[in-house]
């Protein structure tokens, strides 16, 4: 019973529900021409749950129907388009980046399954973009449409909203500042940019305490940053893997980034930075030293108090408002 089950768990690993020969295209072939001969096809359907086709007695009849749709990985795949009336076939390919094409399954099966984050990382980086590369994306040249399919603006605005107020500080604000807040976290941060569209970022983080043993940390979609009237900066944030995924992952970060630019992924410099985790009052604030710059970061900071001391810092410094993050960001 051991061994069968450690065997299925293996088998359930190594599951490709990507490659086209699990899929019978010659009997959906034949379906197809008996639709457009006008004659009866049995309808099928099958159940992941048993890994069997179900059982059922229901036939379409190919004279009741004008159209047929198909919609699949595989519907321009040649074994199945070749069979057919090139005449009566309008082929069309959905098309998009490979940056959307990764972010967009690894949220939307984050939130519509109980899969871990590690197991949907794996699986579309091992089988699912392979699969892609290799299959599908070779059909869009005999495709008559090709339909872009990007990201919606509402899909690039899900997550945690992120605000931010952001400083740049002098070492004379600096020190008046540490002798005002309590010091209660030092650590060294390693983040590699994975670059989008429009600023649009994935952050892998590596953190240490040391400043030499750095571990994974997160990975991290950071969305479009925008400025809102009050200067403070909003942008989308989701975590795609945490520090306990990479744990379960198994993957050193050489291994990631190699995989990420096997998929076409723009992989760009990392940054390593000081920070400083403080608390002034009940809030607290992050001080990171970046490329001999000091900057000042609080969530939404909007308490008067804070502004008061800013405000009597610059006296004896420079404190000076970042309206754009997105240049420390690409800074390297």
């Amino acid at each position: 019973m051991l061994m069968f089950l450690k065997r299925l768990v293996l088998e359930f690993k190594n599951i490709d529900f990507d490659q086209k020969e699990i899929y019978d295209l010659d009997e959906l072939s034949k379906d197809l021409l008996s639709l457009l001969n006008n004659e009866k096809m049995a309808l099928k359907s099958y159940s992941k749950k048993i890994s069997e086709r179900n059982e059922q007695q229901i036939y379409i009849d190919g004279k009741d129907i004008d159209v047929v749709i198909v919609e699949g990985i595989y519907a321009l795949d040649n074994n199945l388009s070749s069979k057919l009336n090139k005449n009566c076939v309008i082929k069309n390919f959905v098309d998009c980046n490979d940056f959307y094409l990764f972010l967009r399954r690894m949220i939307r099966d984050i939130a519509i399954t109980d899969c871990k984050k590690a197991f949907i990382f794996k699986n579309y980086i091992d089988y699912v973009a392979p699969a892609y590369k290799k299959n599908i994306l070779p059909t869009k040249q005999s495709a008559d449409f090709v339909f872009e399919n990007n990201m919606t603006f509402d899909e690039l605005r899900q997550g945690e909203m992120e605000t931010q107020t952001k400083y740049q500080i002098d070492s004379k604000v600096l020190k008046k500042l540490l002798t005002s807040c309590k010091v209660i976290e030092k650590c060294f941060q390693k983040d590699t940019y994975i670059g989008g569209a429009n600023g649009q970022l994935i952050r892998l983080r590596e953190n240490s305490y040391d400043g030499t043993n750095f571990q994974l940390f997160s990975l991290i979609y950071k969305g479009e940053t925008k400025i809102r009237r009050d200067k403070k900066l909003i942008r989308p944030k989701q975590q795609l893997l945490g520090e306990s995924d990479f744990d379960e992952l198994g993957l050193t970060k050489s291994q990631i980034l190699n995989k990420f630019n096997k998929l076409g992924l723009n992989i760009m410099k990392t940054r390593t930075k000081e920070r400083f985790i403080v608390q002034y009052n009940n809030d607290k604030l992050k001080i990171d030293f970046i490329m001999n710059k000091i900057y000042l970061e609080g969530d939404d900071l909007q308490i008067e108090s804070f502004y008061n001391l800013l405000k009597n810092l610059g006296n004896e410094g420079c404190v000076k408002p970042v309206e754009n993050y997105d240049d420390i960001e690409k800074e390297f």
